[in-house]
């Protein structure tokens, strides 16, 4: 019976410690790093819980890849992350 109450202590301690670590990593982590970008200057939009601005990412990057051309620019940052230059337009460099 002892055997089973540690056992589900601890199984219970590590599932505590595992959601806290998810939860740091997909929440504090970006807003401490975004307020860092923010205090030296670089805006952009906050990032969002869980993800980011991943989903943000990605639809600009579909919008561009449908309206891409064949056309050839040194400008790789636009044509690479094209979510990258709708930023600089948004907030500045």
């Amino acid at each position: 019976m002892e055997n089973l109450e540690a056992f589900s202590f601890a199984l219970a301690a590590f599932f505590s410690f595992l959601l806290w670590r998810v939860l740091y990593s997909c929440w504090v982590l970006p807003i401490r790093a975004y307020r860092k970008l923010a205090i030296n200057g670089f805006s952009g939009p906050p990032p969002s819980f869980p993800l980011g601005n991943i989903v943000e990412m990605k639809k600009t990057a579909k919008i561009k890849s449908c309206s891409s051309s064949l056309t050839v620019s040194n400008d790789i940052h636009s044509s690479v992350f094209p979510y990258f230059a709708q930023w600089q337009k948004s907030y500045g460099n």
